[in-house]
């Protein structure tokens, strides 16, 4: 057997035409195959003997059959594919995020025909999970700050860098029934009330992830288009795109709004963002309000005033709109000694400052809202054209 094994490994490559293979050599290697079976064979056979037991084995049953379909699948899954099986609660098909791809693997399929795992699949800095029925994608740039944003609304519920800056109410539902009360969701093609449901319906829709990129400064970025839901709400045609970047430790958010029908449309809207504070009554917003025109709806009935303030501060239930007042706005989080920074550019132009005092099943005295957004005027959008708003957030 050493003989042959020598005369065997000096035969130099055989290529992939049995050919040009010697009939000597094809029973060289007919020999070694036969008798390394047959070892591999007793070895992995519950019923070998001991060595030195006196039992004969009976070579013709061990090795009948295939060595690969006869004896080894005693011991060992076969080399096959793992049937590809959704887990329980995914949506396959149409509308499915490409990261939403969840697959169990066979228990016996050897590891290196196993397809890769999940996570595997998905890009540097860019995981998804579920929560309840909701489907989560979490950002995490070179940083260490991380995003976490929802498909159900594209809605970013959480930004930390490396504190919380985002506020989600006591109250608000993970289960789809109603839009998530917290964090960034972004009311269109209506703000408040008016024609549609209050705040539109963007914030209550599923949106497509149509692209990631991850990298040290991870992106997603959302997309909607008209549903038979709603058309029957608003009938026009549109591609709405929201991309959600951790870039070092700022977030920073881009609204997309292309009319892809034949007429012009009009909406307003607003990011409606709930930041988290240690106590509103150590909160100021602070920025370019002081003569700024005021639409309270506080007011009975709403009107305009002027601010003759610096700062805001919120000592009641407010819920005012700031008319032109974009740009740079911070809020000066005293209790907790820090200052959040909020950024607006493109295409918002008001800002509104927002906060239900006294009602704590919404969490009121540990949060404000400063929406960036187009309230007083409408956005006319013609055909083919597209509006873009952007708004970033970070800490200082």
């Amino acid at each position: 057997m050493a003989d042959i094994q020598g005369k065997y490994y000096q035969v130099p490559s055989d290529g992939d035409d049995p050919r040009l293979i010697s009939k000597g050599r094809q029973l060289i290697k007919a020999g070694v195959a036969f008798i390394g079976g047959v070892c591999l064979a007793v070895l992995l056979s519950s019923g070998t003997m001991p060595i030195g037991a006196t039992k004969p084995i009976d070579f013709v049953s061990v090795t009948s059959g295939s060595i690969r379909g006869g004896v080894l699948p005693r011991a060992r899954a076969p080399l096959r594919p793992a049937a590809v099986v959704p887990k329980a609660g995914s949506k396959p098909g149409l509308g499915v995020s490409p990261l939403a791809r969840d697959y169990v693997l066979s228990d016996g399929m050897p590891v290196a025909k196993r397809l890769l795992p999940r996570a595997a699949a998905e890009a540097e800095g860019i995981t998804e999970t579920k929560e309840g029925s909701l489907t989560k994608i979490t950002l995490k740039s070179s940083t260490g700050a991380t995003a976490e944003v929802f498909t159900f609304g594209a809605t970013v519920t959480s930004f930390k860098a490396p504190s919380e800056v985002l506020f989600v109410r006591p109250d608000a539902k993970f289960d789809g029934s109603k839009p998530i009360s917290g964090g960034l969701p972004f009311c269109w093609p209506q703000f408040g009330p008016g024609e549609i449901q209050q705040h539109g319906f963007a914030r209550n829709c599923d949106w497509t992830v149509a692209k990631t990129e991850g990298g040290a400064s991870p992106s997603v970025t959302f997309e909607l288009t008209p549903s038979e839901y709603t058309k029957k709400m608003w009938n026009h045609d549109f591609k709405n795109l929201y991309t959600v970047t951790v870039d070092g430790n700022a977030l920073k958010t881009k609204f997309e709004v292309a009319n892809t029908g034949a007429e012009p449309f009009t909406f307003t809207g607003a990011l409606h963002s709930y930041f988290s504070v240690g106590d509103i009554d150590q909160t100021a917003v602070q920025g370019g309000f002081k003569g700024a025109t005021i639409f309270d709806r506080m007011l009975d009935p709403p009107a305009r005033t002027t601010e003759d303030r610096d700062e805001v501060t919120v000592s009641k239930e407010t819920d005012r709109c700031y008319e032109g007042v974009s740009g740079e706005v911070k809020i000066a989080d005293k209790a907790n000694s820090r200052t959040i920074v909020i950024g607006s550019s493109g295409g918002y132009k008001d800002t509104c400052v927002w906060n239900p005092y006294g009602n704590e099943g919404m969490g009121a005295k540990k949060f404000i809202c400063v929406e960036s957004g187009n309230v007083k005027d409408a956005v006319t959008v013609a055909p083919g054209a597209t509006w873009v708003g952007e708004m970033s957030l970070g800490l200082e």
